[in-house]
C-alpha cells in the first residue's frame, strides 16, 4: 500500500506538471471530451470487476517497488489525474500552482493508502470489505460516472 500510494503520488506530481505545460496548447473542450470519455470507461470497468480470490496476501519483499511500478504506470489514475488537472477539478496554471496541488495530492493519496493498509490488515475488516466488493466497486464506478459527466458539460459552459 505505502508503494501504490508512493507511485500514485509521483504520477499526481508528473501529471500536474504536465497539464502546466500543455494546458495553453490543447482544446480544453477536446481534453474534457475525452476525459469524460476515459472516465466513463473506468466507471464501467470499475464497476463491474469481480471479486478477487480470497485467500492470505502474500508477504514479500519487493512489495513496495511492485505496488510503485503498477501504480506509476496505470493509465486510469494517469487519466483521472489528467482530467482533474486540465479544468475539471482543479485548472492548474502555473508551477507554483502545480507544486502545491501536487503536494496535497501526495500528502493525501500517502495518508489514504496508509489507512488503508491499517484499515485491511485486521482480518474482520478485511473479510467485510471482501463480502461487500461488489456494492464498493458500482459505487467507485458510479462516482467515476458522476465526474465523466460533470467533465462532459463543462466542456460547454453555458452562457
Amino acid at each position: 500500500m505505502a508503494g501504490i500510494g508512493a507511485g500514485t503520488a509521483v504520477l499526481a506530481i508528473l501529471v500536474a506538471f504536465g497539464a502546466v505545460h500543455l494546458s495553453g496548447s490543447l482544446s480544453v473542450p477536446a481534453v474534457k471530451i475525452a476525459g469524460a470519455a476515459a472516465l466513463g470507461w473506468m466507471a464501467l470497468r470499475i464497476a463491474t470487476t469481480a471479486a478477487p480470490a480470497i485467500g492470505e496476501a502474500p508477504r514479500q519483499a519487493g512489495l513496495f517497488a511492485g505496488g510503485f511500478l503498477i501504480s506509476i504506470l496505470s493509465p486510469e489514475t494517469a487519466a483521472f489525474f489528467a482530467v482533474a488537472f486540465m479544468g475539471l477539478m482543479l485548472p492548474i496554471r502555473t508551477s507554483n500552482e502545480m507544486l502545491m496541488v501536487a503536494a496535497i495530492v501526495a500528502i493525501i493519496d500517502i495518508g489514504w493508502y496508509g489507512f488503508l493498509a491499517v484499515a485491511l490488515s485486521r482480518p474482520l475488516v478485511r473479510a467485510a470489505a471482501m463480502w461487500h466488493h461488489r456494492v464498493i466497486c458500482r459505487a467507485a464506478g458510479i462516482v467515476l460516472a458522476m465526474l465523466a459527466l460533470v467533465s462532459a458539460a463543462s466542456a460547454f459552459p453555458l452562457g
